[in-house]
């Protein structure tokens, strides 16, 4: 049953970040102005221990992960909401950020949002009338959250090799 219980939890959880996710992009006034704002003076803990097996998808770098005495079991909601507050002053600002990037991530990645990357992807390559050397990589039906870390590491770690190649030989042109 405990198992039941700690899922059930943590579905609520995931919804109530989900609207404040919401609150953070302006969709969701009414929530943002009561829920929202008496959680955060109430400053609960959010259980962050199940990211451990988001990580990676291979099992000794979850462990190392979940064994850490370094990193937190609890993250509070104050934390989490000025994470969401900055992320969507980011994507304002994606249209004007004037720097080569790249970004690579999962389509399943559990800890974060993929929509995110895409929609700063999208809107900054709108606003560019020429060359950039901004790339986006996706790895379609993939979930660790550390590519780095992952059974993709050669191939991910070759990405960015080739991109920072190509941003270094564009450069010297």
């Amino acid at each position: 049953m405990p198992g039941f219980i700690n899922h059930f939890r943590y579905r609520i959880e995931q919804k109530f970040l989900e609207k404040c996710w919401s609150a953070c992009l302006g969709k969701s006034p009414f929530f943002a102005k009561t829920v929202l704002r008496s959680a955060l003076k109430v400053n609960p803990p959010v259980d962050s221990g199940r990211a451990g097996d988001a990580i990676s998808d291979l099992e000794e770098v979850n462990n190392l992960f979940k064994h850490d005495p370094m990193i937190g079991k609890l993250i509070y909601l104050r934390f989490l909401h000025s994470i969401l507050k900055s992320m969507t002053e980011v994507i304002t600002k994606a249209e004007k950020f004037p720097k080569p990037f790249l970004l690579i991530y999962g389509s399943h990645d559990k800890i974060v949002n993929s929509e995110g990357s895409k929609e700063f992807f999208s809107l900054n390559q709108k606003s560019r009338q020429v060359f950039s050397a901004s790339k986006q990589i996706c790895y379609e039906n993939f979930f660790p959250h550390e590519l780095h870390n992952s059974s993709k590491k050669d191939q991910v770690m070759q990405h960015i090799s080739n991109w920072i190649k190509a941003l270094v030989t564009s450069d010297s042109q």
